[in-house]
């Protein structure tokens, strides 16, 4: 789930009051978030959209497929995926989804810290394993570092 570390006075660990200036950037991206846990799904698209991102949300692999299928003209600059999903795995995801779509950043996400499956996770292709609760800023980090995909939009996806 989503954490933004601050006090409870609303000041940032770092001293700085954060604002909406902290969490907005420039560059719309498309970005896929795909996650068993609707309050992780939800949380997650609330922060990328008010980053200014178009976000497109699904709860499983299966699910996130079909919408490529149904609409194999449209993609994600940037996609956030759960290693643990209810109907495959992250991994198994990704290797899929490289097949079709190469330039897109796709990150997985943990649950429990695990080295042998980070480092697996980044021979199959991962860009970034973060483990939960993700912090605002590394997230938003991952998603700025991605570029707009040539010819990319959700069009009628998803």
């Amino acid at each position: 789930m989503f954490v933004f570390r601050g006090r409870r006075d609303g000041s940032s660990l770092r001293g700085k009051r954060p604002g909406v200036s902290d969490i907005l950037t420039e560059a719309k991206l498309h970005v896929c978030v795909i996650d068993g846990d609707l309050a992780v799904r939800d949380s997650l698209a609330t922060l990328l959209t008010l980053m200014g991102h178009e976000v497109r949300t699904y709860a499983g692999g299966e699910e996130f497929l079909e919408a490529l299928r149904a609409a194999p003209d449209s993609c994600a600059d940037c996609v956030i995926c759960e290693a643990d999903l209810p109907d495959t795995s992250g991994v198994d995801l990704l290797q899929r989804f490289r097949r079709h779509r190469p330039a897109a950043r796709f990150a997985l996400l943990m649950s429990r810290k695990d080295a042998a499956f980070e480092a697996a996770a980044r021979a199959c292709g991962a860009d970034a394993v973060f483990q939960k609760p993700l912090v605002h800023g590394t997230l938003k980090r991952f998603v700025e570092a991605s570029r707009p995909v040539a010819g990319c939009g959700f069009g009628n996806y998803g």
